[in-house]
């Protein structure tokens, strides 16, 4: 019988060692926590904005304007949510 040549494509995949399976767990949660710094900043910069041309009792009030922010960046995180690959998505239990 000849022998049976297999294609690269056939192949099983090669296993993933822990340690690049931690490292890329690291980078994923270093990508959240910097993203969430910028989408914050982006959320005071739209909100400051608004206060001044739109909806200036937001601003004279600390806590409306703080709801405000946290909503917004709420909204932003929940677009970014369903536009990013599975690969990089927590857990919806996390939200």
């Amino acid at each position: 019988m000849a022998p049976v040549v297999t294609s690269p494509a056939q192949e099983a995949p090669k296993r993933r060692r822990k340690r690049d399976v931690v490292t890329g767990a690291l980078k994923g949660v270093v990508m959240w926590v910097r993203m969430a710094g910028a989408v914050r900043k982006e959320a005071i910069d739209l909100v400051d904005d608004a206060c001044d041309v739109d909806e200036p009792e937001v601003c004279e009030d600390d806590e409306a304007r703080k709801g405000a922010i946290r909503q917004l960046s709420a909204s932003i995180f929940k677009a970014v949510r369903y536009g990013s690959p599975s690969d990089y998505l927590l857990p919806a239990a996390c939200y």
